[in-house]
């Protein structure tokens, strides 16, 4: 009987290690399900600020060119006024043409973006 009573004891003790383990495991599992979420969510939020990172290049490219373009109207409309500081009609058309040009250049910085 005592004998019997040794056996049940061992098995129960074996069940028991059994069940903590199979618990732990479960935790671990778990616990793995909760590292990956994290990992995805910072993978996304990095994919995330990349593409805002690219789109503020784009924006910055533009602007960098638009500021080239209009610095090249300032110096247009400078050389026009020497070159014609006493013809009002040549000033004019110097003048138009500059702006035309600074609108192409703008145009053509405009289509690299694209």
């Amino acid at each position: 009987m005592h004998h019997m009573s040794q056996t049940y004891s061992v098995i129960l003790i074996a069940f028991l290690c059994f069940s903590a383990t199979l618990s732990q495991a479960e935790t671990d599992i778990t616990g793995g399900k909760s590292d990956q979420q994290q990992l995805r969510s910072i993978l996304q939020k990095l994919d995330q600020a990349t593409q805002q990172r690219q789109q503020q290049d784009k924006q910055l490219e533009a602007l960098s060119r638009q500021l080239e373009c209009n610095w090249a109207l300032i110096r247009a409309y400078e050389t026009c006024g020497q070159l014609h500081g006493n013809d009002p009609d040549g000033h004019l058309k110097c003048s138009a043409t500059a702006k035309q040009n600074v609108e192409k250049c703008v145009e053509n910085g405009n289509k690299k973006q694209l």
